[in-house]
């Protein structure tokens, strides 16, 4: 087996990841729940915002978890409170650009084309900064807390954070890869990517089921 082959079969998993995640990730939306019977109900959050109720808690219709306590009366509590609820649209451009990203890659492995070197590098510093900036929208708009909510806000926390290691991990490794240019950090580069599509796409699977429920992609 040459040294490319490892890289076309990786290319191969980027491609399909990135397919098959397409999908759930676009469901992590802040929009109102689907029309029709479902298990998930409809109502008015304490701050005037739509809440969607799932087997597993709610989320208002704007990105917010519920809010137990009333509205922050501080300037400093009202711009976390505002900042947080654009969550829902920044982690769009991560989601996006890391698809591109693995998409392009994949196609450059398997039909042995030549790499978009400058718009990728652009694309993945764009992702790594803008999941960087997601993140730390998503904690403002749990109010800084953990744990504080049921479990799939839990673990939609947990995986996002999880996510910006895994971002810089690929910037890092795609800028080793340009340096080096040896098979062995070409690998750890695309397994980086990769880890980090799945990452999204499990994670856009959550925050679709959030607002509108688990069942939200069922056919």
């Amino acid at each position: 087996m040459t040294t490319r082959s490892p890289l076309r079969v990786l290319g191969a998993g980027l491609l399909g990841a990135a397919l098959i995640w397409a999908g759930p990730s676009a469901a992590h939306e802040g929009h109102a729940p689907k029309p029709g019977p479902s298990p998930t109900a409809a109502a008015v959050g304490p701050h005037g915002g739509m809440e969607v109720a799932t087997p597993e808690g709610q989320m208002s219709a704007d990105g917010r978890p519920p809010a137990d306590d009333a509205a922050p009366t501080t300037f400093g509590g009202r711009l976390v409170n505002w900042l947080g609820r654009w969550h829902p649209s920044v982690v769009h451009f991560p989601i996006a650009l890391f698809i591109v990203v693995a998409v392009l890659e994949a196609r450059a492995l398997l039909l042995r084309r030549e790499r978009v070197e400058e718009a990728t590098r652009l694309m993945i510093a764009l992702s790594a900064l803008s999941a960087l900036a997601a993140i730390v929208l998503g904690w403002m708009a749990m109010g800084w807390t953990y744990g504080r909510y049921d479990r799939l806000h839990t673990a939609h926390q947990t995986l996002g954070t999880s996510i910006a290691p895994l971002a810089l991990g690929v910037w890092w490794a795609h800028e080793r890869w340009l340096s080096a240019r040896r098979p062995g950090a070409g690998v750890v580069y695309a397994v980086l990517l990769a880890a980090t599509v799945a990452a999204i796409g499990i994670n856009g699977f959550i925050g679709g089921a959030l607002v509108r429920g688990l069942d939200h992609l069922n056919f």
